[in-house]
């Protein structure tokens, strides 16, 4: 019961996730990972300390591209994600992975770098530290109080700091990790919201890509379009008969009872006011009363 519950939760979430627009939340997710990525790279590569250990530097080097190429493609991300241009979003969304595995790939290079080089790191940490003034906070509101420490003092802080720097640097990699994921999340879902014609981000990217009112036709989901074909001019819908066109100089035809206007067989017609004249009675009675 208790996995059928989470499942549930679980599809619920994913679901409400889906069915919000993801465009905002992505820009953020590339900003942000493009700014943290800079700030990882210039503190690498302007590291004055890295000198006092043999071949740290290269290390910190190449540390540093891994994180200058995370930045690019978060670059692009931004640029992708604002065009919301479907084959620039996929681009962007393969191009995570290798942000992320970037990412990973530093953050568990620093700590290979921390267990292997403890004795040259410690030993440069208690050289630049001998002599110094460190000063010492009881609380908040507490006194400062300061000391200057010797080689065995500086030593003893030096190996403080470093086990206080392996535990943060294991945390700090599954804390990476989580949020790697979580981002690779919601940028495919970002992706897939794209090429889903009943999401919101999807009715945005139309409009972007259609800004006249040409909208295609699966945007229009839930509204099917009617069946047959599509109606003509105004007065010939498909579900009307044929009416033909109107021509003015043709006389509309009778196809009542009795002659037909305009027809001259059997008597003198309309013109002549014979039989077929209804108006011949009276001209008939007028010209008799005119012989009397």
């Amino acid at each position: 019961m208790d996995n059928i519950h989470a499942r549930r939760g679980g599809t619920a979430f994913t679901t409400r996730v889906m069915q919000s627009n993801l465009r905002p939340v992505v820009l953020f997710i590339a900003f942000a990972t493009e700014l943290w990525s800079f700030l990882c790279c210039f503190r690498l590569v302007s590291d004055d300390n890295v000198d006092e250990v043999p071949g740290l530097k290269n290390a910190a080097l190449a540390l540093g591209v891994l994180y200058a190429v995370a930045a690019v493609i978060q670059q692009f991300g931004l640029f992708a994600v604002s065009s919301r241009r479907l084959n620039l979003v996929r681009i962007y969304a393969y191009g995570s992975i290798l942000t992320a595995l970037c990412v990973l790939a530093g953050s568990l290079a620093q700590i290979i770098i921390h267990f292997t080089q403890k004795n040259a790191l410690l030993n440069a940490c208690t050289k630049d530290n001998t002599g110094d003034t460190v000063f010492y906070s009881w609380g908040i509101w507490g006194p400062v109080s300061s000391t200057t420490l010797d080689q065995a003092d500086a030593a003893q802080w030096c190996n403080d700091a470093w086990d206080r720097g392996s535990w943060r640097n294991i945390i700090s990699f599954f804390i990476q990790l989580c949020v790697a994921a979580f981002f690779l999340f919601l940028i495919f879902g970002y992706y897939k919201q794209l090429q889903d014609p009943s999401s919101v981000a999807y009715a945005f990217r139309s409009r972007n890509q259609f800004p006249l009112g040409g909208y295609p036709q699966q945007q229009y989901v839930g509204f099917p379009p009617p069946q047959g074909p599509p109606p003509g001019p105004y007065g010939q819908g498909s579900d009307q008969p044929f009416v033909p066109p109107y021509d003015s100089a043709k006389l509309p035809a009778y196809d009542g009872p009795g002659p037909k206007f305009g027809d001259t067989k059997g008597g003198d017609g309309l013109l002549k006011g014979g039989d077929g004249d209804p108006f011949g009675d009276y001209r008939g009675d007028a010209g008799r009363s005119d012989r009397r």
